[in-house]
């Protein structure tokens, strides 16, 4: 079942996919869109929740499609989805990179409650538009960029948390850089010296790279543990190939992370930041694979 509603007085258009949905089924409610669609209201939002959609037939894609570029001329302002599990989006993220303008705002939440109470709270935040100049003054740090808003925040957001992760990795690489022993101290402390050289030089075009899109950086140690998913490891000794098995790990992950970065950054067509971001898998690679061989007894 596909049900739509426009709530005129909210400037809502609402979109609710139930159980298995056919081609003609979705045909149907094209029509109806069109038909009850805000005509001349610019800035209207639409809410698609996807909860309890089970099924979804390939030929649904194209009315899909069809409603978007529909949804686009008319002049949608916010698109905001509800898809609780990665199993329930069939695709529609990718397709609207691709039938929407790029100054349309777009989240996906994971219940409909979160999507009700973010248009409680833009409703209440509503406020006049200020001048340039005024919004300059409220937002010193601003970079202007193509990108949009919604672009610059997921973007900065992945790239933040590489950020922390990439100095905890570098500190805990040095830290077992400093404790190394045993009979390869030589190989190993200089292995480790190296990587940990790489990974530092990683830091600040990364830091530079989220400054050039409009976000904000990492600003104190504190922020940087906040944001951090790897480990410490604050042991008074370790084994030297423990050091490297869980360097090793800790880079295999660092890896996969990246990839998901990669991932937000094709979803707003961010080029520049997906091609720095291949080159750093490519060395994280090269890190875990000198560090499986040196760790093989």
């Amino acid at each position: 079942m596909l049900k739509a509603n426009y709530d005129k007085e909210n400037n809502l258009v609402t979109l609710e996919f139930e159980g298995k949905i056919g081609a003609e089924q979705a045909k149907k409610v094209y029509l109806k869109i069109r038909e009850m669609a805000p005509k001349n209201e610019k800035g209207f939002k639409l809410l698609a929740d996807f909860t309890l959609l089970e099924q979804m037939d390939l030929e649904v894609q194209g009315e899909i499609k069809k409603t978007m570029d529909f949804f686009n001329k008319q002049g949608i302002k916010e698109i905001i989805r509800v898809i609780p599990t990665p199993e329930q989006d069939f695709g529609f993220n990718i397709m609207s990179i691709f039938h929407y303008s790029k100054d349309v705002k777009s989240i996906t939440l994971q219940s409909r409650k979160e999507a009700e109470d973010r248009l409680r709270n833009n409703k209440k935040n509503q406020q006049k538009e200020v001048s340039p100049a005024e919004k300059r003054r409220k937002f010193p740090l601003e970079t202007r960029t193509d990108l949009s808003e919604t672009a610059t925040k997921d973007i900065s957001g992945a790239m933040n948390g590489m950020l922390a992760d990439v100095f905890a990795l570098y500190l805990k690489t040095k830290n077992f850089h400093w404790h190394m022993s045993g009979p390869h101290f030589r190989d190993y402390h200089l292995l480790l010296d190296e990587q940990a050289d790489q990974l530092y030089a990683m830091t600040d075009p990364i830091a530079e790279r989220i400054r050039k899109i409009g976000g904000s950086t990492l600003k104190s140690i504190g922020d940087i543990a906040r944001k951090q998913r790897v480990l410490d490891n604050d042991a008074e000794y370790v084994e030297p190939l423990d050091m490297l098995a869980e360097l090793r790990e800790d880079n295999k992950e660092l890896a996969a992370r990246f990839r998901e970065a990669h991932n937000v950054c094709d979803e707003h067509r961010d080029i520049a930041t997906a091609s720095l971001i291949e080159v750093w898998i490519d060395e994280t690679e090269r890190r875990t694979w000198f560090l499986f061989e040196a760790s093989q007894k």
